[in-house]
C-alpha cells in the first residue's frame, strides 16, 4: 500500500476544519475545494488548493466564473513553493482575495498574510500548538499541529 502525501492529509484535515466552519454558517460562507478555478481578467485562472467566498460575494458573480476569494489556501510543495509565495500571492492580491494562508508542509507551519491597500501584509507565522484566526472569518481557528502532518 502506498503511503498517503502529507500535502493530501493537511488538504483533508483542512477541508474538514473549513468544512464544518462553513456548515454552521450556511447563508453566509461557500467553501470551494481543489481544482475550481479563480479567474484573472487575462482569461487564465489560478487553482487554489481551498478557498472560502462570502455569500455576499458571490451574488454579484458567476459562479462558473469566479473572479476572486475572501480566504485562499495553498500548500506549499518544495517546486511550487517560491512561486506560490510570491507571482501567485501576488496574482491574488491583484484580484483582491482578502486573505491568504500558505501551508509550509516542512516547516509544518501556516503563514497568514492578509490584504491591505493592495499589498499583502504578514500577520504571522504558525507553529506548533499555537493558534491562528482568520482575520476575514469571525470565530475561524486553526492549530497549525493539527493540520501539519509528522
Amino acid at each position: 500500500m502506498r503511503a498517503i502525501r502529507p500535502d493530501h492529509l493537511a488538504a483533508s484535515k483542512l477541508n474538514v476544519v473549513l468544512a464544518v466552519y462553513a456548515a454552521a454558517h450556511p447563508d453566509e460562507y461557500v467553501l470551494f475545494v481543489p481544482r475550481t478555478p479563480i479567474w484573472t481578467p487575462a482569461d487564465t485562472y489560478l487553482e487554489p488548493d481551498l478557498f472560502l467566498v462570502r455569500v455576499e460575494r458571490l451574488k454579484g458573480s458567476d459562479a462558473g466564473h469566479l473572479t476572486t476569494a475572501d480566504l485562499v489556501v495553498e500548500i506549499l510543495s518544495p517546486a511550487s513553493a517560491v512561486y506560490d509565495r510570491t507571482a501567485k500571492a501576488d496574482t491574488y492580491a491583484a484580484l483582491g482575495v482578502a486573505e491568504l494562508w500558505l501551508l509550509d508542509l516542512e516547516g509544518r507551519s501556516i503563514e497568514q498574510r492578509v490584504l491591505r491597500d493592495g499589498a499583502w501584509e504578514m500577520v504571522g507565522t504558525y507553529t506548533g500548538d499555537a493558534i491562528m484566526t482568520a482575520q476575514t472569518f469571525p470565530g475561524l481557528r486553526v492549530v497549525a499541529a493539527e493540520i501539519c502532518p509528522v
